[in-house]
């Protein structure tokens, strides 16, 4: 018995043709929690529409780190573009963090059906679209963004998500480790209503800033309390957090927020990044 594709939001819009086309190829899976929908290295061959549950991405590192790369819940697709695009083994994988049910197609089936009908056609565009504004802001929020910032901006556009979340995935996903992160919740840092705010409104302002938001003079009090980072010295750079009588600030004005390598050489100004 083919699928049904009526109840699912992504897919309920297309044409009764086109639909009836596309559940010819589709495939209904049943993943138990802590199963691999996909493995690394193993070729990359279904796109799967969870239905149901909630999975992840993450990559391993050459020291068997793991770093989650996005969390992809009910309504959502998903399905290394990277890999299924590539005819090397796959370098993602993709696990069930609950049990989860998915409506799956082989790649290469859909693409050969969606030269045939120009709405699954676009669909693919306006899901690809959607993958790389997805991918743009992960680039912005893990370079331009404090730790706190990362985990404010997380808690308040996933509020559904935090709590199906480990801990340790979540930090994997922010970039730091388990015990950074608490010490932020622990300091207070992450909260919705002051530091995601915030962060929100400068979105579209900050392009390749490198440094924590507390060195220039324009960032609020609370951002520049939960980054405590110094950025200037007049001595060896040390990491971002720790501070030193030894120490002196530099004061930027708002119109000059980043220092000129060649002023910060002269001046012996080191900017340290924010975790």
């Amino acid at each position: 018995m083919k699928p049904a594709l009526a109840h699912r939001p992504l897919l309920h819009s297309l044409p009764s043709a086109v639909a009836a086309a596309l559940a010819s190829i589709g495939v209904e899976h049943r993943f138990a929690a802590n199963e691999l929908l996909l493995e690394g290295g193993i070729h990359a061959e279904w796109i799967h529409v969870i239905d149901e549950g909630l999975v992840r991405e993450y990559d391993v590192s050459a020291d068997d780190r793991e770093h989650t790369r996005a969390f992809v819940a009910e309504g959502a697709v998903t399905g290394s573009l990277l890999d299924l695009t590539s005819s090397a083994p796959s370098v993602t994988w993709i696990q069930a963090l609950e049990p989860t049910q998915t409506l799956g197609s082989r790649f290469r089936d859909f693409n050969a059906l969606a030269t045939k009908h120009a709405e699954l056609e676009s669909l693919a565009r306006r899901l690809a679209e959607a993958l790389a504004v997805r991918k743009t802001m992960r680039e912005y929020e893990m370079l331009a963004l404090c730790a706190a910032e990362r985990l404010a901006r997380w808690r308040l556009e996933h509020p559904g998500l935090d709590a199906r979340i480990t801990r340790r995935l979540l930090a994997s996903y922010l970039g730091i480790t388990p015990v950074h992160r608490s010490r932020i919740s622990s300091r207070g840092g992450g909260t919705r209503t002051t530091t995601a705010s915030r962060s929100q409104r400068r979105i579209g302002k900050i392009r390749s800033r490198a440094f924590c938001p507390s060195s220039v003079t324009m960032a609020p009090p609370s951002i520049a309390a939960a980054c405590s980072t110094s950025t200037c010295t007049t001595s060896a750079p040390s990491t971002c957090g720790k501070t030193s009588s030894a120490r002196t600030r530099m004061t930027l004005g708002p119109r000059s927020p980043v220092v000129p390598s060649s002023i910060a050489k002269s001046k012996s100004c080191v900017r340290t990044q924010c975790p």
